[in-house]
């Protein structure tokens, strides 16, 4: 059988693995060991807790509370800058958002077909959706869909 080692703790299940090295006979786990506090340090750092409780209430009165924290940003005056809106393909640095403002108007829309050919549609801008917009063909009531990735100008009419 294998010989002991004092103060080893192996934990393996028992599948031919060898709790020492076999080139040097050391240990293969090596557990670290903390020195105990002498009773003289132990009453230092007792010595020294009522000193650290008697400067915390000093401590805490320099740093604001959450509530005082949450106070002052409700009375901050909203700008981009303690605010910022968030930007989402609804918002006006996306051309969707913007073609949602411009819903009604008199468009001409080119979109480019292939690698260098243009095709242009006009109409009155009806709808913007994610990937599509509709417009409603002049002199008709019939609606173009028309696929968004291939819009390469927006001219838009007042």
């Amino acid at each position: 059988m294998n010989n002991q080692i004092p103060g080893y703790s192996a934990v393996y299940d028992n599948r031919g693995y060898s709790s020492v090295c076999s080139d040097c006979g050391q240990s293969a786990i090596q557990q670290t060991q903390q020195p105990q506090q002498t009773l003289q340090q132990q009453s230092q750092m007792q010595q020294q807790i009522p000193s650290i409780q008697q400067t915390l209430p000093s401590l805490q009165s320099t740093v604001p509370s959450q509530s005082q924290q949450t106070q002052n940003q409700l009375t901050a005056p909203i700008t981009d800058l303690t605010m910022p809106m968030p930007v989402t393909t609804e918002s006006m640095q996306y051309m969707n958002g913007f073609l949602r403002t411009q819903i009604g108007k008199r468009v001409r829309v080119q979109f480019l077909i292939g690698t260098n050919s243009f095709l242009d549609k006009m109409g009155k801008l009806i709808g913007v959706g994610a990937n599509y917009i509709l417009l409603q063909e002049a002199m008709s009531d019939d609606i173009l869909v028309c696929d968004f990735f291939t819009i390469k100008f927006v001219s838009i009419y007042k």
